[in-house]
């Protein structure tokens, strides 16, 4: 399966999970792990409500606990 982000091949998580991340909202469809803790989660936060000063603490924190 192909990352609707950034169109390459979805590698599996360190858990085994092949199946990629939740791609909204920033397009439809499966996201691999890169697009989703570079693109997806930022603008989950964002959406959220967070200022882009919050989401700039929070969003690395996230991606480095994947």
């Amino acid at each position: 399966m192909n990352c609707v982000i950034c169109k390459d091949f979805i590698l599996p998580d360190a858990n085994g999970w092949d199946g990629g991340h939740n791609a909204q909202p920033v397009a439809e469809g499966q996201c691999c792990g890169d697009c989703n803790d570079t693109l997806v989660t930022y603008a989950r936060l964002r959406d959220a409500g967070y200022s882009s000063e919050q989401v700039s603490r929070i969003a690395p924190t996230i991606a480095e606990s994947r």
